[in-house]
């Protein structure tokens, strides 16, 4: 996919649409016309329209897509999560912030389900960006229930100390904010002074037990 990659880089998508449905073609040919994998290649079809601004096409091909991966693997599976979230974001694109929503949502409820991503970093972000959806739409009580979800996950996985934890919390001390809570969002924001000043202490005390060498080498990285 080396030609396909410079076409986007060049902005030719036109060329890059002819090839991926060039491929298309062909991959129905030999493998037929519901192999999951036709499904992928409309994944990247989708994505060119969506740089397109095509938005109509690009829910389209995601929508065909999606029928291909549900059909290969079921609903609540790995494949048709990511369809939800591509959707979502030709959605978001388009200012539909409500279906925007119902389908980041989609995305959330199947990859919770998910053994392989329940409780993970990569569910939280998409709690995130389910947050700032509903943040844009005016929902900003749903928006806050969002971002707490995406909260408990990462202050179980890196502690409440950790800058993925305290950026989300600091950005549930804003939205409390927009919702006249101004008592829970002081604490909140309280909570994140706390936790930056173990981060910085913790930083500083790992470079003073390190060997001179390791310090010498990873200086850049702890500033």
């Amino acid at each position: 996919m080396l030609l396909l990659s410079c076409y986007m880089e060049a902005g030719n998508f036109k060329d890059a649409l002819s090839l991926l449905e060039k491929s298309l073609k062909m991959n129905k040919q030999i493998l037929g016309d519901t192999h999951p994998s036709n499904g992928q290649i409309l994944q990247v079809i989708g994505q060119v329209y969506l740089r397109q601004k095509d938005f109509e096409e690009a829910l389209n091909v995601l929508g065909e897509s999606w029928e291909l991966f549900e059909l290969a693997f079921g609903t609540n599976s790995e494949q048709v999560g990511n369809c939800y979230i591509e959707i979502a974001g030709v959605h978001s694109r388009k200012k539909d912030l409500e279906e925007a929503i119902q389908f980041q949502k989609k995305a959330l409820q199947t990859f919770s389900e998910l053994e392989k991503y329940s409780n993970t970093e990569f569910l939280a972000h998409i709690a995130i960006a389910l947050s700032e959806m509903e943040e844009k739409a005016g929902k900003f009580e749903d928006a806050l229930e969002s971002l707490s979800q995406a909260k408990a996950i990462l202050e179980e996985n890196y502690g409440q100390v950790d800058k993925r934890t305290s950026r989300v919390k600091r950005n549930i001390s804003l939205l409390r904010i927009k919702l006249g809570m101004i008592d829970e969002a002081l604490q909140e924001m309280q909570e994140v002074e706390v936790s930056s000043l173990k981060f910085q202490a913790k930083s500083q005390w790992d470079v003073r037990v390190w060997p001179r060498s390791w310090r010498t080498r990873c200086t850049a990285t702890v500033r």
